[in-house]
Order: structure tokens, then sequence, then C-alpha cells
């Protein structure tokens, strides 16, 4: 019975890391900055010094 108990929370957490990687992979700058006014401020900023040193 403690084995079963085992294999079952290790198949429990093989199934909960796969949907958590299945997330990261999904992310992305767009999908992080969308609606995001801090982060597109930020951006905003480096777009901005990389157009003065002319690098864009």
């Amino acid at each position: 019975m403690h084995l079963q108990k085992t294999k079952d929370a290790l198949l429990s957490s093989v199934n909960n890391l796969r949907l958590a990687n299945n997330k990261v992979m999904d992310l992305s700058i767009k999908r992080l900055t969308r609606n995001n006014p801090t982060m597109q401020e930020k951006f905003a900023a480096v777009r901005q010094t990389q157009e003065e040193d002319g690098e864009f």
C-alpha cells in the first residue's frame, strides 16, 4: 500500500511537471508585456536608448 501511494505521488508529480512545462513553453515577451504598463515603459526606454545610440 505504501509503495502504491509513492507511485501515485510520483505519477502526479510527473503530470504536474508536464503541465508546468507546457505553460512555460507558451510564454513569450509579447504575452508577458501585454497590458503591463511597467514592462512596456521599460522596453520603450531601451528602444529609445538604442535609437539615440544609433543601434536601432
